[in-house]
């Protein structure tokens, strides 16, 4: 019996056995504690020290460093499986505050500016006031009446579907003759959570009974935008008078309007483009701050926040938050939207002064450098990374021109793509330049006009007037549709529903702008390019064009772009711009190809023909 139990014993000791720690060297107490110090020390300080070193122009916030740490621990366990004992986590708060302030890193929180109604007013304006640049104002103006009501993200609303969108006839409270139409959003590709999305209700944007302005109107600008696009084709449905002509059935309580196209996207525009073109119209309106999608979504967490019909579990679904804490530590506004004073004394707020002082139009000065002085971008182009890229561009450059002749014929080579490396880290680094030295001239204008203002009145001095700028060359249909939005509607529910009509009308005749290279190129060679080789090569061809994947037809017939596109939307993006507009006016579109000529009716048909026949895919 004792030998059995002797045996499980060693068995169970064997089992037990860690080789590891028998093939480990013995050491001091001592060495011991060196080892752990020195490994603690190269985990918590050296290593990240050395990170701050190389990335100091990335990281300038404490932040920063500790979303660096919580990404790190994560990526460790995930690939050891190993989590970071907690005594190293204490420890690493002492080292993160040291590191902040050996590298001056800055603790402060960002600014969080929000916009409210009058600043969607003023972007609006200046929007539909501004030619000559390359947004599409219709597409711009929807997302920013969609993103603050909404408090949707920017991901959120670009991706919203024709199926995401609810159109619906319902009897009008205040109007027993006609019914309304209610436009409801539902987007589909909201924010995830642990892989799983977050629940997403769907918002009814109504119309506000004697609107004297549709200026802040989502659903005028939105239902122009859907005419334009022919998204009612499939009701026969081609302007905005048929929409307000209907009616509801007599045995039913709502007439529901389904779009064309159901997975076609409603927006045009990319995250970055979008980004872009909202910077630029902050520039333009006068603002201090850079205009970002993020102040129409505090803005609507503002409002919401604010409002007393609104529950705090309504808010938090909205604004898709677990708690309103959320809201509270990311969303709440910088300056508090409150009378704090009035209340001290018993008086009566001052709402409207409180909004002002507490909004963002407070900031607009019409006067504020937007564009860079030739002096300027001189000074952005003596940035020291900026020569250093040019002269690894250069060089490179020089070195394939003198293998293979010139850049063109190095295409597919190993050096082509280095060389074009170079060349966008050259003007990637003469952006970042430019928008540093931006950065810098406002902020000195920011410190010395106030300061300039008040001697001028004090010594009785008019004030500077801004320098004239450049016409601004404003399409007609685009300035027709701003007189036809901005002036007072009828306060009569008639004649309210007529001024609508009129304003969606005219809002579906602007078009999207061209960007300037792609423009100049489509009027200088198209027309003088694309007739010609279709009479020309019909008499040498039996069999329409067949092109490789993500080929342009029209190019390809002109002879201006035999290179297939990166990606199916850069190549259906590309012909919208240049070849047809996605319009109801365009539709049908006749095909190029002298041979086949089909005449397609819609986009769906249109993608079909140049899959089966053509080889192009998009």
């Amino acid at each position: 019996m004792s030998d059995s139990s002797d045996q499980e014993c060693w068995l169970e000791k064997e089992n037990q056995l860690d080789e590891i720690a028998i093939k480990r060297r013995n050491y001091s107490d001592k060495s011991k504690e060196l080892q752990g110090w020195v490994w603690r020390l190269w985990l918590l300080y050296n290593f990240w020290d050395y990170t701050i070193t190389k990335r100091r122009k990335y990281i300038d916030a404490a932040s920063t460093l500790q979303t660096y740490w919580n990404v790190w621990t994560t990526e460790r366990r995930k690939r050891t499986g190993l989590s970071i004992p907690d005594y190293i986590k204490d420890d690493m708060k002492g080292v993160r505050e040291r590191l902040v302030i050996r590298h001056q890193l800055r603790t402060d929180p960002k600014p969080r500016p929000h916009a409210r109604s009058e600043d969607v007013f003023e972007l609006q304006k200046t929007l539909w006031t501004t030619g000559n640049q390359t947004w599409d104002p219709l597409q711009l103006a929807v997302f920013m009446l969609l993103a603050g009501p909404t408090a949707h993200r920017r991901r959120a609303l670009l991706t919203l579907r024709h199926c995401d969108i609810f159109l619906t006839l319902l009897p009008d409270p205040g109007c027993h003759e006609w019914p309304q139409i209610v436009v409801e959003v539902k987007p589909d590709k909201t924010k995830r959570y642990r892989c799983r999305r977050k629940r997403t209700t769907t918002i009814s944007l109504l119309e506000v009974p004697g609107e004297t302005c549709l200026f802040l109107c989502p659903k005028t600008f939105l239902l122009g935008l859907l005419v334009r696009k022919a998204a009612f084709r499939d009701l026969d449905i081609v302007s905005a008078e048929q929409l307000y002509d209907l009616r509801i059935p007599p045995d039913a309580r709502q007439l529901s309007l389904k779009l064309a196209d159901p997975e076609a996207f409603l927006f045009n525009m990319t995250e970055s483009t979008l980004d872009s073109h909202l910077r630029r119209l902050g520039e333009l309106a006068g603002y201090d701050h850079t205009v970002t999608s993020k102040w129409f979504r505090r803005g609507g967490g503002e409002a919401v926040n604010s409002s007393t019909e609104i529950s705090e579990a309504q808010q938090n679904l909205l604004m898709q938050h677990r708690t309103g804490t959320v809201y509270q530590d990311n969303y709440a506004p910088d300056h508090l939207p409150a009378d704090v004073y009035s209340v001290w004394r018993g008086l009566a707020p001052q709402r409207e002064m409180v909004r002002m002082t507490s909004g963002q139009s407070r900031t607009i000065r019409k006067d504020r450098p937007v564009d860079l002085t030739d002096a300027q971008k001189a000074e952005a182009m003596n940035d020291p990374d900026v020569q250093r890229r040019l002269e690894l561009w250069v060089t490179c450059k020089a070195k394939v021109a003198m293998e293979y002749g010139n850049l063109s014929k190095a295409k597919g080579t190993q050096d082509y793509q280095e060389a074009l490396q170079r060349r966008n880290k050259y003007h990637a680094a003469v952006r970042a330049a430019e928008r540093a030295k931006k950065r810098e001239v406002r902020a000195h204008f920011n410190e010395e006009q106030p300061v300039t203002d008040v001697r001028r009145q004090v010594h009785g001095l008019p004030f500077e007037t801004a320098s004239q700028s450049a016409p601004n060359a404003t399409p007609p249909e685009q300035y027709r549709a701003f007189e036809m939005v901005f002036r007072f509607a009828p306060s009569s529910p008639q004649d309210n529903r007529r001024c609508r009509v009129t304003v969606i009308n005219a809002l579906s005749q602007v078009k999207p702008r061209y960007w300037p290279r792609a423009q100049q190129s489509h009027i200088q060679q198209t027309p003088s390019v694309v007739v010609a080789p279709l009479q020309e090569s019909t008499n040498l061809r039996h069999q329409p064009y067949r092109l490789s994947e993500r080929q342009c037809l029209w190019c390809v017939i002109a002879k201006t772009r035999l290179e297939p596109f990166k990606s199916p939307y850069s190549l259906y993006r590309h012909i919208c711009r240049l070849h047809i507009n996605d319009t109801q006016a365009e539709w049908p579109v006749r095909c190029p190809d002298a041979i086949c000529g089909e005449l397609l009716s819609c986009q769906n048909e249109f993608r079909n023909h140049m899959a089966i026949v053509h080889g192009s895919i998009f």
